[in-house]
């Protein structure tokens, strides 16, 4: 497998800076993604992109479902766990975490 972390590294920079870099961003991890669907750092990379730029919708879930199909880790699962504890919604944060403790 090749290194894609000078990939990574770059995009949390174009994200986090003082003036975010979004579309770069997006396009290196797609690039990682594409290359190695199993790298679960570009998957929650690909998320955290969407919840910084504050995507509507489901495509933060339909990146989780994609992302711990094809690259399932414990952070993964915590980090949906987290992401529907921040809206409330504890059955489905409960059901995430059991989703996890199943797939591992």
């Amino acid at each position: 497998m090749p290194d894609h972390d000078s990939l990574l590294e770059s995009s949390i920079g174009m994200m986090r800076g003082k003036v975010p870099r979004f579309d770069m961003a997006r396009s290196r991890i797609k690039e990682v993604v594409d290359r190695d669907p199993g790298n679960a750092d570009a998957w929650l990379l690909a998320i955290e992109l969407e919840k910084r730029e504050e995507t509507k919708g489901n495509i933060i879930i339909e990146l989780f479902e994609k992302a711990t199909t094809l690259a399932p880790v414990p952070e993964l699962y915590h980090r949906l766990a987290g992401h529907w504890m921040a809206r409330h919604k504890r059955p489905q944060a409960i059901e995430a975490l059991e989703k996890g403790v199943a797939a591992l």
